[in-house]
C-alpha cells in the first residue's frame, strides 16, 4: 500500500478555473467549504456535464506530500513496521469501494493523479449537515433541525439509521470504532449515514484473554474504520 500512481482508483485530475472563477477538477466544480480535519478539508462540489442538471457531491481533498510525511510504527508479527497516513487513506478508500448502504456515505470517484499532490474523494453530499451541532461558546449542542434538543421521534429516528449503519458495517467486517453526533450527518429526513473522515486500518486488539468483552464480540473482524 502506499505507492503512488498504483491504486485500483486512480484518474487524472485536470484542474483549472472556469469562466466564473470557480476552481474546477475533471467535471467537478468547487463550492464552498464544509468542513476540515487534521489532513483533509471538504468542499461541497458540483458535476456539471452537458445536457444534465448540476449534481452536488461532497470532495475530500488532502495533501498526499502531507500524508506521507505523517508515520508511526505498527508491530506486524514480531516486528515493526512504518505506517504512513497515506498508506491509511489508501486502505480507507479500499473499504469504502466495498460499501453500499443507505445509511452510509457513498464513494462515487477517487481522482489521484500521480502528476498531481492532490487526492480527491468524491463522496455522496448529505445536505442536511450533521445531525448535532457544537456551540463552544455554551459548550451545547443542538439540533439544527429544531434549533434545540431532538424531539423524541427525530431521536429514534437518527438512532434507528444509525444502528442499521453499524450493523451494515459490522456484517461487512468492519468496525467503525469513531462515531459521534457531529459525525452523523443527514441527507433527508429519516435517512441517516454514519461518516468521519478517520481513516481505516487493518488492526489486531491484543491477547484474547485479556480484551474486555465488548472488543472479544467484535474481534473476528479485520477492518477498523
Amino acid at each position: 500500500m502506499g505507492v503512488r500512481g498504483e491504486w485500483q482508483c486512480l484518474i487524472t485530475a485536470h484542474e483549472d478555473a472556469s469562466q466564473d472563477g470557480t476552481d474546477r477538477v475533471n467535471e467537478y466544480f468547487m463550492m464552498e467549504n464544509l468542513g476540515k480535519g487534521a489532513f483533509a478539508k471538504v468542499k461541497r462540489c458540483e458535476r456539471r456535464v452537458e445536457n444534465t442538471n448540476p449534481r452536488s457531491f461532497a470532495a475530500k481533498i488532502m495533501s498526499k506530500s502531507a500524508l506521507h510525511r505523517m508515520k508511526e510504527y505498527v508491530r506486524e508479527g514480531e516486528s515493526m513496521r512504518v505506517v504512513t497516513a497515506l498508506d491509511k487513506v489508501e486502505a480507507e478508500i479500499e473499504i469504502m469501494r466495498t460499501l453500499y448502504h443507505r445509511n452510509i456515505v457513498l464513494l462515487f470517484e477517487v481522482i489521484n493523479d500521480p502528476a498531481s499532490d492532490k487526492i480527491y474523494l468524491i463522496l455522496e453530499y448529505m445536505s442536511k449537515g450533521p445531525c448535532m451541532v457544537y456551540t463552544p461558546a455554551s459548550k451545547t449542542f443542538h439540533s439544527p433541525i429544531t434549533g434545540g434538543p431532538l424531539t423524541e421521534e427525530l431521536a429514534k429516528e437518527h438512532v434507528r439509521g444509525i444502528v442499521q449503519g453499524v450493523k451494515y458495517l459490522h456484517s461487512r467486517g468492519v468496525c467503525h470504532r469513531d462515531i459521534k453526533t457531529i459525525g452523523a450527518i443527514s441527507q433527508i429526513l429519516g435517512a441517516r449515514s454514519a461518516s468521519s473522515r478517520r481513516t481505516g486500518l487493518q488492526t489486531h486488539w491484543g491477547l484474547f484473554n485479556s480484551s474486555p468483552p465488548n472488543a472479544v464480540l467484535v474481534i473476528r473482524s479485520t477492518h477498523s474504520w
